[in-house]
């Protein structure tokens, strides 16, 4: 009998880029909750470890920490919103399979999360200059 730790690496190696996406992302958000959970106990700074994942907010420090471009796609620090986003990859990426390839998936995926972050930085800098305030990326 397979165990269950087994069982999991076959569905990974088995499944479609929707299932290894989502695995991907349930891995990430379970070992980040793991390690502030450790540095809550220890009374340690967390931030230094969101620094290390998440995207800068200044162009210039994508420089510095150039794998960010990659990692801030797949954390979650919130279970609603690592629910929410593989709740619509399951059903769009299980859509858009039926058309496309899984590379094509991929690349959407990573594209995706790139235009995301555009935007992101993008409206912070509107904000900052029409608005006359700071805003905050979140």
């Amino acid at each position: 009998m397979a165990s269950f730790w087994d069982r999991l690496v076959q569905r990974f190696k088995q499944g479609t880029i929707v299932t290894r996406l989502i695995y991907i992302n349930v891995t990430v958000f379970l070992v980040l909750r793991l390690l502030l959970f450790i540095f809550s106990r220890f009374n340690l700074d967390e931030s230094g470890l969101m620094r290390f994942l998440q995207m800068p907010s200044e162009w210039t420090s994508i420089l510095t920490n150039p794998w960010t471009v990659f990692t801030y796609m797949f954390v979650h620090l919130d279970f609603w919103h690592l629910f929410m986003n593989m709740l619509w990859l399951y059903f769009f990426g299980g859509m858009f399979l039926r058309w496309f390839n899984a590379r094509q998936l991929g690349g959407l995926y990573v594209l995706g999360a790139w235009l995301a972050d555009f935007s992101s930085h993008f409206s912070s800098i509107y904000f900052q200059f029409v608005m006359g305030r700071q805003a905050h990326v979140i």
